[in-house]
């Protein structure tokens, strides 16, 4: 039977040149070594990198599948310790991002969120400059459609 993760070379296993790299901080471990621009620790492990998060998820509870993502529940996306990590959703892992609109207030030029009855909130001060921009930009198309709306409603009258 193939291991998915061999012991190395001198006896040791992966497990052990993963921790190398980290440190504890509290109940985390958190990942001292290479990291991504956004913050999550690079691992290399036969020849491939990859989160290092994920890699200690995979080493503890076995594969990930392709639709699911690593969630921290401490929040912390340096921390690679197996107990603060599990499989969820994208929708899931962002609803608990403190970054997603659900817990945000003010989008990130400082205006008020507004909610719409549906549920969906936005900037209403931003979707204004948004919309106003469009509309400049595809002024002509616009008045084409309506032109041609009027134009149906007229023979439909007539008819």
């Amino acid at each position: 039977m193939k291991r998915l993760f061999p012991v190395r070379r001198d006896g040791s296993s992966v497990w052990v040149r993963l921790l190398d790299r980290a440190k504890k901080d509290g109940k985390c471990l958190r990942w001292i070594s290479n990291k991504s621009h956004n913050g999550y620790g690079m691992f290399s492990f036969k020849g491939k990198t990859q989160g290092a998060h994920r890699f200690s998820y995979e080493y503890h509870h076995g594969s990930i599948d392709t639709d699911l993502e690593i969630d921290h529940i401490c929040r912390v996306r340096d921390c690679i310790n197996p107990k603060h990590l599990r499989a969820v959703s994208r929708i899931e892992n962002m609803f608990n991002s403190e970054t997603h609109k659900a817990v945000m207030t003010h989008c990130s030029r400082g205006h008020l969120l507004v909610k719409r009855e549906d549920g969906y909130r936005f900037c209403k001060p931003c979707k204004l400059v948004y919309d106003r921009k469009w509309y400049s930009k595809n002024r002509e198309k616009v008045c084409q459609e309506k032109r041609e709306q009027y134009a149906l409603k007229l023979e439909k009258g007539k008819k």
